[in-house]
């Protein structure tokens, strides 16, 4: 029999921790599995019996989308630190580097 990390829930308990809860670890989604003695775990699909607890799908969200914005500015940043934002070119400035004439010059 497998052992699990985290504590047996009551049935009626399970479809709200797969709808509302997430894997503390991972942020995976939850599954359920049974063990003969009417014993319901919620589990991840990815970390399976090494889910150790489980937080709210809302604050996963939130941080995931925090995560997003903190990366954008890092990134804005870092171009910044790094002499990396470079003037916006034309289309023929770009096609005169790649070794072709700009036709209207010829004109």
């Amino acid at each position: 029999m497998i052992q699990y990390k985290v504590e047996p829930v009551a049935r009626h308990e399970l479809d709200e921790l797969l709808r509302d809860y997430v894997c503390s670890t991972c942020w995976g989604p939850l599954t359920f599995a049974w063990q003969p003695g009417k014993k319901w775990f919620a589990i991840c699909n990815r970390c399976r019996e090494d889910t150790t607890g489980y937080t709210s799908k809302r604050y996963a969200e939130k941080r995931v989308e925090e995560s997003v914005q903190e990366a954008i500015e890092a990134e804005h940043n870092l171009r910044e630190i790094f002499g990396l934002n470079q003037p916006k070119r034309s289309t023929g400035e770009n096609l005169r580097d790649l070794g072709f004439e700009d036709k209207k010059e010829q004109s």
